[in-house]
C-alpha cells in the first residue's frame, strides 16, 4: 500500500508485502488498485458488515466502499461521511467462494464493474480466513440469548411499585 497516514487506524499484520489490501480494527477492509498504464493507482475503503437476521443462512459479507486516491486521503472523520454519501458502493463477498457482487437494492450505488474483477482477483485465502471467523464470530454472538433483566422485587410493606399508592403486599404482591 501507499505510505503511512498519520490520522489512519493501524492495520492487523499478516505479514505478507504482495498482498492487495489491508484489514484494519472495527471492519475497515482497503483494497489497493495499482496504477496502470490506464488508470492511476486506486484504494477502495470499505466498510464490512454482516447479516444479523435469525433466520438468515446466507455467508455474505456486506460491503460499502469508496474509492479513493492514496496521494489524498480524508481524515478520519471525512471517511464516515463519505460512506453515507453519493460516491459510496454496495456490494457483497462471499465468505466461503470470495465471490464478490454489486449490490444496487433501495437506491444503493453498486460496485462498478472494475472494482468487482478487480476484488475478486484481490480477495486470496488469508482473506477469506479472516472473513469467515468474523462471520462466525457475528452469528455466535447473535445467536447468543440476551440477558434478561429483572427488576428486584419490592419488600412487602414497600409502595407497590404500579403505582396505586398502596402497600406491595396489599396490591401487586
Amino acid at each position: 500500500m501507499t505510505g503511512p497516514n498519520p490520522s489512519a487506524p493501524e492495520p492487523a499484520t499478516t505479514g505478507r508485502a504482495e498482498r492487495l489490501w489491508e484489514m484494519f480494527p472495527k471492519g475497515m477492509l482497503v483494497f489497493e488498485r495499482p496504477a496502470t498504464e490506464a488508470a492511476p493507482a486506486r484504494l477502495l475503503a470499505s466498510r464490512l458488515d454482516f447479516c444479523t437476521a435469525p433466520d438468515c443462512d446466507c455467508r455474505d459479507v456486506m460491503l460499502v466502499g469508496v474509492p479513493l486516491d492514496p496521494a489524498e486521503l480524508p481524515s478520519s472523520e471525512g471517511f464516515g461521511a463519505r460512506f453515507n454519501g453519493p460516491e459510496a458502493m454496495h456490494g457483497y463477498i462471499n465468505v466461503d467462494s470470495g465471490h464478490v457482487e454489486g449490490d444496487g437494492r433501495e437506491d444503493r450505488t453498486p460496485l462498478t464493474a472494475d472494482w468487482i474483477t478487480h476484488l475478486s482477483s484481490a480477495i486470496d485465502e488469508e482473506l477469506l480466513h479472516i472473513l469467515q471467523d468474523a462471520w462466525g464470530d457475528m452469528k455466535r454472538d447473535a445467536d447468543r440469548p440476551k440477558p434478561v433483566s429483572r427488576q428486584p422485587t419490592p419488600s412487602r410493606n414497600a409502595p407497590c411499585p404500579c403505582g396505586s399508592g398502596k402497600k406491595f403486599k396489599r396490591c401487586c404482591g
